[in-house]
């Protein structure tokens, strides 16, 4: 004769449960899928907010139409020497110090540009249109 024994349900929390209906998550797992939810809502409305910029500084400052022509080209090219040297990076590292490392990255290069924007060279608008054309490829 065997006995059955009960596994034990485990307690799902409040917000376990409130995500339920659109997630599958494990016990505990709502509160790490809530701040991935945050992060990439945070990501899009920068690179929205950052794209009419985009478009309106290589217009005004850069000698227009001609201007994001030539930089769309540009983009292209860099493009071909990025892509390669991003994916064996992305193969040495793990993927928490991935994300971490490209964030910081493109974080630094924002910051980078405002000191570039007092300035107001003629090629600021062609290296901020390739920066967030990138951002766009990926």
């Amino acid at each position: 004769m065997t006995v059955a024994t009960a596994t034990p349900t485990p307690q799902r929390g409040t917000l376990d449960r409130l995500l339920a209906p659109f997630v599958d998550a494990r016990e505990g797992e709502a509160g790490t899928a809530l701040l991935l939810m945050l992060n990439v809502f945070v990501l899009l409305t920068c690179y929205y907010i950052l794209k009419p910029v985009r478009e309106a500084l290589i217009l005004s400052t850069a000698g227009g139409a001609g201007a994001k022509s030539y930089a769309s080209a540009v983009m292209v090219v860099l493009l071909i020497f990025f892509v390669p040297a991003y994916s064996s990076f992305a193969s040495r590292v793990s993927r928490i110090r991935l994300i971490t490392g490209v964030s910081l990255f493109f974080i630094a290069c924002l910051v980078g540009l405002l000191p570039a924007r007092a300035g107001e060279g003629p090629y600021l608008g062609i290296a901020f249109f390739v920066w967030i054309g990138h951002l766009q490829r990926r």
